[in-house]
């Protein structure tokens, strides 16, 4: 029987047979062909992953240099993206002393980035070609100031003989001191002025029994009392003044001059002048000098630093302003308020030849003080002592002639 160019379906004795069996006997076929296929998916499927990749390589991602290392990046990243991704941490700089040793860590410039050897911003957007140069930030060194030192001077003895008696007054010399602003260390000292030696004689004569009572932080509201009780003794007297109490009182001050006292500069508000810097000493040492010529209508040449604290920087400035400074030899502790007895005893119990007495005319109640000025003075006169102004003092010794002395009118006796 011929079957060729029949189809199956026309095959009258196959007509009962499964179409399944022909189907079955052509499966290798089929196989084969599904194979092909799948292997010409993957083969599609690879070359698309393949493009996906170029195309994200040299297309999507750009070319840059970071710290001289060639990389490729994402078109659309930051210089800050990139140093995150890269796991690259930037610090400051130190803040550094004179000596280049770190003051304080972190305290210097900042951090920064260089993009083709010029500074950028950290969000600047990458470009192809890019050489990225990420830097630390780049130490500090403190900056150095300058600063005028008072060199006290020294004291030279001449002479033989029991007693002492100052020849000439020594004179502060001044140094330049470069320093660090912050450490303060000094990195270089220049003399501009050497000191001038105190120079004391020793001498058999005894020295003349002179005696200065001083007042301090007036004028106040008892002062004129305490200049009359002086006036009745015919004693005169150093009164250092207040900026802002002569303000105050400025017919006070005037008296005091009138009355044959010598004034002085106690800077303007009773501040403790070591703990204000230069400016500030300036400030109250000028302020109070005014303040007082103004109302006294006389030049002060004599300072006394509150509390009696000094320093370099405030000895430096009461000399560029013509004063000379001075404490004081006895204190009658009266600010304690001890009553009258026990000022006048201290202050007679300690008197000797020279001696600068310290007293109150202002700051508080100065009754115990108005009440032991007549005992003092009796009781020193008795033994030999004359009253005298530090002008007095001075004039009357050998310094005379190296200290700039206010005139005064003398006191009516």
């Amino acid at each position: 029987m011929q079957v060729r160019g029949r189809t199956v379906e026309n095959l009258s004795f196959l007509r009962n047979v499964p179409y399944a069996i022909f189907r079955a006997g052509s499966s290798l076929e089929v196989c084969a062909i599904r194979r092909k296929h799948l292997i010409d998916f993957a083969a599609a499927l690879a070359v698309l992953i393949l493009l996906q990749v170029l195309i994200n390589h040299f297309y999507l991602r750009i070319p840059v240099t970071l710290a001289g290392e060639r990389i490729r990046v994402s078109r659309d990243m930051t210089v800050t993206q990139l140093l995150t991704e890269k796991q690259i941490r930037l610090s400051r700089g130190n803040l550094l002393d004179v000596k280049r040793q770190v003051l304080r860590r972190g305290g210097g410039k900042a951090a920064y980035v260089l993009v083709d050897g010029k500074r950028a911003a950290f969000s600047s957007m990458l470009r192809g070609g890019d050489s990225i140069a990420p830097r630390n930030g780049d130490d500090v060194v403190e900056p150095v100031v300058t600063r005028r030192v008072s060199i006290p001077p020294q004291t030279k003895i001449v002479g033989e003989g029991r007693y002492l008696a100052i020849n000439a007054l020594g004179v502060a010399g001044t140094r330049l001191e470069h320093l660090g602003a912050l450490s303060k260390i000094v990195t270089k000292r220049q003399v501009i002025k050497r000191p001038i030696p105190t120079v004391l004689v020793k001498t058999d004569e005894p020295p003349p029994k002179m005696i200065a009572l001083t007042f301090d932080d007036g004028p106040g509201t008892q002062t004129l009392a305490i200049a009359d009780a002086l006036k009745r003794e015919a004693v005169p007297a150093t009164f250092f003044l207040l900026g802002q109490q002569v303000k105050k009182y400025p017919a006070i001050a005037k008296r005091l001059v009138d009355d044959g006292h010598v004034v002085g500069n106690h800077s303007f508000d009773h501040s403790k002048l070591t703990r204000l810097d230069e400016a500030g000493v300036q400030q109250q040492l000028a302020w109070t000098q005014s303040v007082i010529m103004r109302a006294a209508k006389r030049k002060p040449y004599w300072m006394r630093p509150p509390g009696g604290h000094a320093n370099p920087v405030v000895l430096a400035l009461a000399r560029k302003l013509k004063l000379h400074s001075i404490n004081w030899d006895i204190d009658s502790r009266d600010w304690t308020k001890p009553g009258f007895k026990p000022i006048a005893q201290k202050i007679i119990r300690e008197a000797r030849p020279g001696a600068v007495v310290l007293m109150h005319d202002g700051g508080g109640d100065r009754t115990g003080t108005l009440k032991a000025l007549p005992y003092i003075i009796r009781s020193l006169r008795q033994q030999g002592y004359n009253f005298v102004t530090l002008d007095d003092m001075y004039n009357i010794s050998p310094l005379a002639s190296r200290l700039p002395v206010a005139k005064r009118k003398p006191v009516k006796r």
